[in-house]
């Protein structure tokens, strides 16, 4: 855990003087950034803001939902949990 906060030190360090395109499975990675790609079998299915793509309520409001460990009903407005997959991002300023 401690290799992992020096790496999120080290690109927070960088935001604003580089382009950062960064892919993980983690949403806690990608959700400060400017743009999320979400891809599904090498194809992009969403793209959008944290805000937006949980706004949207579609294949990345799913994962978010799951890796918050939330389960189908147990917050208003939640319906359904899906598997994890991973997501593609460009972090630009």
């Amino acid at each position: 855990m401690e290799t992992e906060a020096k790496i999120q030190q080290h690109l927070a360090d960088l935001e604003g003087t580089k382009t950062i395109v960064t892919i993980a499975h983690r949403i806690s990675w990608v959700k400060d950034c400017d743009l999320i790609l979400m891809l599904e079998h090498g194809r992009i299915v969403e793209r959008g803001t944290h805000e937006e793509l949980v706004a949207a309520h579609g294949r990345y409001w799913q994962i978010y939902r799951k890796q918050l460990g939330l389960q189908s009903g147990q917050s208003q407005g939640y319906t359904q949990a899906s598997e994890t997959a991973g997501g593609a991002t460009d972090k630009t300023n």
